[in-house]
Parts: structure tokens; sequence; C-alpha cells
């Protein structure tokens, strides 16, 4: 039975790996509902994208009781990171709540909202396998025949150029980032930012957005790229990898701080050598970059854990040979994210069991997908195609 105390958070922790065990030992404690306000697409708010809870209107947002955040049990619609925690996987829950807690502690103790994530809206030119119409009106065209364009209604919008004035730290996303007609309004208003982080597919490029962008304090520039060209191009379609890469080197002509999400997936986790590859070669160049990798784990058939097992075991080999990589040892900064995520994959191929069902839905999907984008695994992914071909 779980208690219903409070749980004391210390004042200040003396390092951050003090800080780290002490949310190891309180698994259900969550800094963003103190700091962070979330709005999509639809101008519904939450403080997490992973809050498996209604979103709410604003006034709801507000009058929300965060004490539950507090207390010493599971929260149902918290459920996402407890189970990324349970694979052996770092979540949100604990890498936000690590750097709020022990290098932004202001945050959570004022009053006003320091942090803010603003969808503007999901129009996308990509239809990423793993995204949702929600998130792309590509893929909501390729799937359902519709693409819905979803975009924060006016009235939210004056809100939120009113927060602004306060907020530090704004992380802006899509749809594609670039392709939003209030970008370029919201880098105008009146605002108090010190520290802008968004994220690109890397397929737009707009000088005079980066040229606002390089006014800032801090810019925390996401690179979205999964895999080095026929990977990217599979997972990411209709993505032109020669576009990507030559806006890739028009972005990095910026001094900015840029940081690569890969999502480790079903399709990607075999060529992930070739990533560090392409990325250590920009790193020898002084291009300041972190790889901070995430895990697909929705939708399910899209998680590297479903494999047959012996193609698990080749993976975690090959994963294996990565931590003598040279980028680990040269930028070890850059990499700690990295890091335990190479250390994740190989828990994974050693405690994942397969599952028929969820294989048979993964052969099923990439044959589905296959039509809809007119391409083959075999063409793409062959080294990998060749290991699962007869499973």
């Amino acid at each position: 039975m779980w208690t219903s105390l409070m749980i004391t958070i210390p004042q200040e922790f003396k390092d951050e790996d003090q800080c780290k065990q002490w949310l190891k030992d309180h698994p259900y404690y969550c800094a963003k509902p103190f700091y962070s306000k979330e709005i999509s697409q639809r101008g519904k708010y939450s403080w997490c994208c992973h809050w498996q809870g209604d979103t709410f209107p604003l006034q709801k947002f507000s009058d929300f009781d965060r004490s539950i955040f507090l207390e010493n049990k599971p929260i149902k619609e918290c459920s996402f990171c407890y189970n990324v925690e349970k694979s052996g996987t770092l979540s949100e829950r604990f890498n936000e709540s690590t750097y709020a807690l022990y290098y932004k502690r202001h945050w959570i103790d004022d009053v006003n909202i320091k942090y803010m994530v603003i969808f503007f809206n999901n129009l996308c030119n990509v239809a990423c396998r793993m995204c949702s119409e929600s998130l792309s009106t590509l893929w909501g065209k390729k799937v359902n025949g519709v693409g819905n364009l979803q975009k924060i209604p006016d009235n939210i919008w004056n809100n939120i150029l009113q927060d602004l004035k306060t907020v530090e730290h704004v992380s802006l996303l899509g749809g594609e980032t670039f392709l939003s007609d209030r970008f370029f309004e919201l880098m105008q208003s009146d605002h108090g930012m010190r520290e802008v982080q968004f994220q690109t597919n890397c397929t737009v490029y707009k000088k005079e957005l980066l040229d606002e962008l390089s006014k800032l304090e801090s810019v925390v520039f996401g690179l979205s790229i999964d895999g080095i060209g026929p990977v990217n191009e599979y997972t990411r379609w209709p993505s032109n990898w020669g576009k990507v890469q030559n806006n890739i080197d028009k972005f990095f002509e910026y001094k900015f701080n840029f940081m690569t999400n890969p999502v480790i997936n079903i399709y990607t986790v075999y060529y992930f050598d070739q990533l560090l590859d392409f990325w250590y070669d920009y790193m020898k160049k002084d291009v300041n970059i972190i790889i901070a990798p995430q895990f697909c784990l929705d939708p399910q058939w899209m998680n590297m854990a479903i494999l047959p097992q012996d193609v698990l075991d080749i993976i975690k080999e090959r994963t294996e040979k990565l931590l003598d990589h040279d980028i680990l040892k040269e930028f070890p900064l850059q990499t700690d994210i990295l890091l335990d995520a190479l250390n994740s994959i190989i828990n994974i191929c050693k405690n994942s069991q397969h599952e028929e069902n969820t294989w048979q839905d993964f052969k099923n999907q990439t044959t589905k997908w296959n039509m809809i984008q007119s391409m083959t695994l075999e063409k793409y992914l062959p080294e990998f195609y060749n290991e699962i071909k007869t499973k």
C-alpha cells in the first residue's frame, strides 16, 4: 500500500549524481508540473507531452492541484515515463527533473511559468512512420486521406504572447517548426526569452528565421535525423538526404548549441554506428553537438524490443563495439546521454521477450507503409532486411 506522505525535496544537491539518486529513490516525483506549460495545436494545456490524461483549457490547467506529484504513489496518467524507466532507459521525468532540480531550481520555486512548450500546428512536409495526424498533415493525408490542419486558436495565441514576457525557456515544435507562419511573429514579440529550443526535420532552410534566432542568448537547435542516407529517407519519407545534408551544413554556419535526438526504432537501431560516424566527423570540426537519442515505444510495432532474439544478439554485438567509439572518448560531455542510450540498447537486447503477434503487426505495417510510400525494405535497408526476411 502506498503512503500519502508528501515528498520533501532537499533544498539543494551537492552534485548532479546526488540529484539523480534522489529521483531514483522517488520514482513518482516529477518537477515539470511545477514550472512547465505545454500548449497543443488545439489550444489545450498540459505540462508534458507524455501525460496520458485529458488536456485542459487554460483555467482548469491553472487550478489543477499539483500536490499529487509530491505524493509517494504512482499516477496512472504518468505511466509512460514509468514504463520507459522499467525498460532500463531514462525517461523525460528523470531527465527534465534532474535539469530543473539541479540547474534551474528557481524555476520550481517561482510562481510564474518559466518553461513553455508550444506546438505551433501540425503542418508538416514529412510522414514519419512513428508519427500521427496530430503532428503531421502529410501523415494524415497518406493514412486517412485527409490532412486536416490543427492550429492554436488566436485567443490562445494572444495569451501565449503575454506569457512570453516572463518565460525564460521556450521549446518550439510542430509539425515542421520552420513551416509555421507564427515562428517569425514570436521571435519579434515583446518577450523575455533567454533560450529557445526547437526541432526541425532539416528539410527546410529559412535564413531570416536563423538570423532572428542568432540574436538570442542561447539557441538549442534540434536536428531530427534518425539515420544516414536511405535509412533517414525510409523512416522520414519523403525527405531527400542530399537536401537534408546541404541544410545541415548551412545550419552549422551559425554558432548555436546543436542537439540531435535520433529515434532508436526497429528500422534504425541496426544502422546506429553509421549515424555516430556521421556526427563524429562534424564534431571533430568543432561543431558543438549533443547526441541525445530517444527510444520509440509507441507504436509498439516500431519498438526494437520486438525483434527476434537472434537479431537482437547481432544488434547487441554491434552496439557493444560502439562503447569503444572515439566519439565517446573525445567528447564525453556531449555524449553522456548517448552512452546511457547505448547501454540501454544492450539491456533491451538481453532482456526482451519476442511476441509473435506484435512481430506480425510489424510485418503488416511495413507492407502497408511500403505501399503508401512506394518503397521497399529490401532496397533501402538491405542488410537489416537480410537479417529478418525469413522470420
